[in-house]
């Protein structure tokens, strides 16, 4: 403990308050997104989704956080930096719909025409044509399979972390930052503001530039440490 916990870092500031509000949107969004495709989508059923899924989201989020806090610690204790501040851990929605359209698809489809003959993959098919016990089956099997994934992500990410201090130490910082604000930008700024603007069905899209223009007054409508809304975090101001 000695080595990660710094002395004199606060581990909690009343701006978190505004990060925690809005990493729980965030996710909550992303769950949301992900939880569709899965039940509305590929056919899963909401009671597998919810016991075989969710409570692994759940710890990962705590204990994702909590090592990232630690993190935060250290480097302000190597730094003498107490203002540093953790990165937020959450699911990252461009990597779960490739995982969800690229793996356990294909896995969930394909299990279903190889084993029973029924299924999306087979011509004039659907997930209605199995029985329960049949698509009970079939979602263990992409279940295990998508764990299995996970499992051997999470190895190649641990044997590169062994290759990081020399990559970081050769390769310009631009080369790592400009295709990460690239996703960024593309998949979680501009898509969702244009997904506003085409949302015709809604008959009013500009509802959502009332939270979006609070978000920007709240964090650039001030200088830094003036609180422009008081009290109240602009996220949680934006989520009323």
């Amino acid at each position: 403990p000695a080595n990660i916990r710094a002395k004199g870092y606060p581990f909690f500031k009343f701006a978190d308050v505004t990060s925690l509000i809005m990493l729980f949107f965030d996710n909550l969004a992303t769950i949301l997104g992900t939880t569709g495709a899965l039940i509305g989508f590929l056919g899963f059923t909401p009671k597998f989704v919810y016991s075989h899924m969710m409570g692994g989201a759940v710890v990962s989020f705590a204990w994702g956080n909590i090592l990232y806090g630690f993190q935060a610690s250290k480097v302000a204790m190597k730094t003498g930096n107490m203002d540093t501040v953790a990165q937020p851990y959450g699911i990252n929605p461009p990597a779960s719909f490739q995982k969800i359209y690229g793996i356990i698809l294909p896995c969930f489809w394909g299990y279903m025409a190889n084993t029973f003959g029924k299924g999306p993959f087979v011509e004039g098919g659907s997930v209605s044509d199995l029985t329960p016990e049949e698509l009970e089956q079939a979602m263990q099997f992409t279940w295990s399979m998508a764990c299995a994934s996970n499992l051997i992500g999470g190895l190649v990410e641990l044997s590169g972390s062994f290759l990081a201090p020399m990559i970081s130490r050769n390769v310009p910082e631009a080369a790592f930052l400009v295709p990460l604000s690239g996703v960024g930008i593309t998949f979680l700024g501009i898509l969702p503001y244009m997904q506003i603007l085409e949302a015709g069905w809604s008959g009013y899209p500009f509802v959502g530039l009332i939270p979006f223009l609070i978000l920007w007054l709240g964090f650039f409508g001030a200088p830094p440490g003036v609180a422009i809304f008081g009290k109240l975090p602009p996220a949680l101001l934006s989520a009323i």
